[in-house]
């Protein structure tokens, strides 16, 4: 999946937006809540290679037309090139969301590249501070692929929140006239 580099615009935006979503997988179990929408091999299933770990899960808007484009294998290429990412599948709404499937530092790389190597945008925030590890290299396609991915998310919510402030600007001035106008300083 990393091998290319990917071009922005192909991704799907609206992800660049998404919310982080709480979901106890303490509590929920495979099968019953949520399923891995691929098959496992016995030694990946004995490994729990693609099981979640943490309890958070990332949304994956409209997953389900993009998940033709992809065999089993494919998927789990790109998951697995992403670094410390799963994919599930919510039982109760039929919706697709990536998981951590590991732990023990901040995962933003691996968030942003599992959603570009899906098709997405990842979200804006993390785009905000990709930490940098010691000893990683950051000048391969993979890297690449994120920073350019992340460069697209920034621009897209800049582009939404411009357009929402002159929305709200216009209704300011329909209801106020110009006796009131945004003053940025202000907050």
């Amino acid at each position: 999946m990393a091998k290319k580099r990917i071009n922005p615009m192909d991704l799907y935006p609206h992800t660049a937006l998404a919310q982080i979503q709480h979901y106890d997988f303490g509590e929920r179990h495979e099968f019953d809540d949520w399923d891995l929408p691929f098959e496992l091999t016995d030694e990946e299933r004995e490994n729990e290679e693609f099981q979640p770990m943490m309890n958070y899960l990332y949304p994956l808007e409209e997953f389900e037309h993009k998940k033709s484009r992809f065999t089993d294998r494919e998927l789990k290429k790109a998951l697995d090139d992403a670094g410390a990412v799963t994919l599930i599948q919510r039982n109760d709404d039929g919706e697709y969301y990536l998981a951590l499937s590991g732990g023990g530092m901040d995962l933003s790389w691996d968030i942003c590249a599992g959603y570009v190597n899906l098709g997405y945008l990842p979200p804006f925030t993390f785009c905000e501070g990709l930490p940098e590890h010691a000893g990683e290299k950051y000048n391969d396609i993979k890297h690449q692929n994120v920073i350019f991915a992340c460069q697209r998310s920034i621009s897209f919510v800049e582009a939404r929140a411009k357009r929402a402030q002159q929305e709200l600007q216009k209704f300011v001035d329909k209801v106020y006239g110009n006796k009131w106008k945004w003053e940025p300083d202000r907050c």
